[in-house]
């Protein structure tokens, strides 16, 4: 499998689970630390486990490096988890959407400093018009965008978020590069799950209390499964360019796509020639990187 088709699976994978989720949210009232972590025990490790096992390619270049890298992503996309669903319920997606795009330049920024992977001219353009595309998308719901009137936890935690998967994607990239992709879908997804297990103890009490219907277990499992198939895609990505500024650039491209599903499928009362500017801007932006 090229690495673009699986970008192209990755798209796809994360619109369902942008649009499931919004639905999920609106109806449940599970803890917010409960439903992440529900679908990474339920959903992301057993996928991990079973790709990693069938994959045969097992290796782990152990050192102490390798651990504290381990440590490192699978306590901030553990983070990233957490304060996105936090975020999301205080906030309107839109007002979400254009703060938490920080996490495009916090990767690009970390994946420079420590890394050393930087950006072609070419790549730097067309990663320009995938941003321009992400934030237009984002600034084409019809309900007013205030960002000065939001709450300050809410703003905190959009941009928690955004700099936890930033940290966490730059920590990924270089522990890939100390084992093979079949042990890091065991191992790497296993520090994650541990991080948001920690993270949902201290509601344990409150579950117990309130309880829980299938529908809410069914929906935190079935989201989990989906970021389970966006990890799968995006590393496999990430393996295949070996760039993690680029291939995560190329992934904003994700925006304009959902903003565009949701007004077909949820009705979500957007600007559609907007949207339609966004999806030309940014999909000009996907192919410049695509060939560069």
């Amino acid at each position: 499998m090229t690495w673009q088709l699986s970008i192209g699976l990755f798209f796809i994978f994360a619109v369902v689970q942008s649009l499931y989720q919004r639905v999920y949210l609106k109806g449940s009232h599970l803890p917010e630390t409960i439903a992440p972590a529900l679908g990474y025990v339920f959903g992301v490790m057993p996928i991990g486990i079973a790709v990693g096992l069938a994959s045969g390619h097992l290796h782990i270049d152990w050192s102490l490096q390798t651990v504290m890298l381990l440590i490192i992503e699978g306590a901030f996309i553990g983070l990233f988890n957490w304060f996105s669903f936090k975020a999301i319920k205080r906030m309107n997606i839109s007002q979400y959407e254009i703060i938490f795009q920080v996490f495009a330049v916090t990767t690009v920024i970390l994946g420079w400093l420590f890394l050393g992977e930087g950006l072609t001219f070419a790549q730097l353009i067309g990663s320009l018009l995938l941003m321009t595309g992400a934030l237009l998308a984002a600034s084409a719901h019809k309900q007013k965008i205030a960002l000065g009137n939001l709450r300050n936890d809410a703003v905190f935690l959009a941009l928690a978020a955004a700099v936890c998967i930033g940290i966490g994607l730059v920590a990924e990239k270089a522990a890939l590069g100390r084992m093979d992709l079949g042990a890091y879908f065991i191992v790497g997804f296993a520090t994650q799950t541990i991080a948001l297990m920690i993270i949902a103890a201290r509601d344990i009490p409150k579950l117990k209390k309130q309880g829980m219907t299938w529908q809410q277990f069914r929906g935190a499992w079935f989201i989990g499964i989906l970021s389970c198939l966006i990890g799968l895609t995006y590393i496999y990505a990430l393996r295949k360019v070996d760039n993690v500024s680029l291939v995560t650039m190329i992934t904003t491209f994700q925006l304009p796509l959902i903003v565009l599903a949701a007004f077909f499928i949820l009705k979500e009362r957007d600007n559609l020639a907007r949207v339609g500017l966004a999806c030309a801007i940014g999909f000009v932006g996907l192919l410049i990187n695509a060939m560069s």
